[in-house]
């Protein structure tokens, strides 16, 4: 469905090039991702006369910035590096698909590293990674302390990500910000807008039991101490649910298992009611975001948008596409 109009501008290597684009331009998709990928734009054009294929050739590593608008609202998709050039022809004609990913995934933070860090909070080595690479560092995490951890051929980002996953935080970079938000504080946040059934185009909906849980717990004996670190989380909402969440993994001291045990429940039993929706566009509807589906019956609650596609195509049709998850029941 494709009721609501916006339009687009897109700038090359910082020269705003939507004029001369707009006649050959069939689709703008920008896909913007909660966490631990990387948001995507792709621009398809029309290559009826083959200029694609040489004087307009995109360059790989090129940037690309991206907005979108309509009437009242904007959407700036950000900066993002030109990485695949797709061509096709055929029955429905010959076109070219331009696809970039987020230009702060630079080469040096997707390079592999190891290093240790020693008696350091996680707030200090987010502040020691952002520093490294030029990022202004956004929210705070708890005061969590490490004796060691290590990273281990892994990217600068992967490391931050596993930390982020593993201690219940949400991390993005967007432009030179590297934000952090806490999932609970995320996930508790009040709802933007109500859809009701009539409002949604299409949707799947799945509720499952299996791999949801009662309670969580995180056992570690820890060698330095010569001690059995373990912390138990029950989940007072699932005790319908048939099994234990038992991991043996790292964790230092009670502070470190209690907020893993937490966070690990949490996540396994937030997948219990997931699905897709389509829309009408709307701005608004960004990662991260909440919103209520009313009207559903039993599946109607308070769900949060984990990953969002907007599409406007050359008459200016504009549709969104959500990842959701239920929340809460409403």
């Amino acid at each position: 469905m494709q009721a609501r109009k916006a339009n687009f501008t897109v700038s090359y290597n910082g020269k705003n090039i939507t004029e001369d684009i707009s006649q050959f331009c069939e689709t703008v998709t920008y896909t913007d991702k909660l966490e631990a990928q990387s948001d995507e734009i792709d621009i398809t054009l029309e290559n009826k006369d083959g200029r694609w294929f040489n004087e307009w050739y995109p360059e790989k590593g090129a940037t690309l910035q991206v907005r979108l608008y309509d009437d009242a609202l904007q959407l700036n998709c950000g900066v993002f590096t030109l990485d695949e050039i797709e061509f096709t022809d055929g029955v429905g004609g010959s076109r070219v698909s331009i696809r970039g990913l987020a230009a702060n995934y630079s080469k040096a933070i997707r390079s592999s590293t190891s290093i240790a860090h020693e008696n350091k909070s996680l707030q200090q080595i987010i502040n020691q990674v952002a520093a490294k690479h030029g990022f202004t560092v956004v929210g705070t995490v708890a005061p969590i302390h490490f004796n060691r951890i290590t990273q281990h051929q892994q990217t600068d980002l992967d490391f931050l990500q596993c930390l982020a996953k593993q201690y219940g935080y949400v991390m993005n970079v967007r432009n030179n910000d590297l934000i952090f938000t806490d999932l609970f504080t995320l996930e508790d946040a009040p709802h933007i807008l109500t859809l009701n059934r009539n409002q949604i185009g299409s949707f799947r909906v799945t509720d499952k039991l299996s791999q949801t849980f009662k309670s969580s717990k995180v056992v570690h004996y820890y060698t330095r101490d010569k001690k059995r670190v373990e912390y138990t989380t029950r989940e007072g909402k699932q005790q319908t649910a048939p099994d234990d969440l038992n991991t043996v993994e790292r964790a230092e001291n009670e502070t470190q298992a209690n907020r893993k045990s937490k966070v690990n429940l949490h996540r396994a039993n937030s997948k219990i009611v997931t699905g897709r929706v389509d829309v009408e566009g709307n701005l608004l509807l960004v990662a991260g975001v909440n919103l209520h589906i009313n009207a559903m019956g039993k599946l109607a609650g308070i769900y949060q948008a984990i990953s969002s596609v907007h599409t406007v195509d050359s008459s200016g049709g504009y549709s969104t596409n959500l990842d959701v998850k239920r929340l809460r029941n409403v």
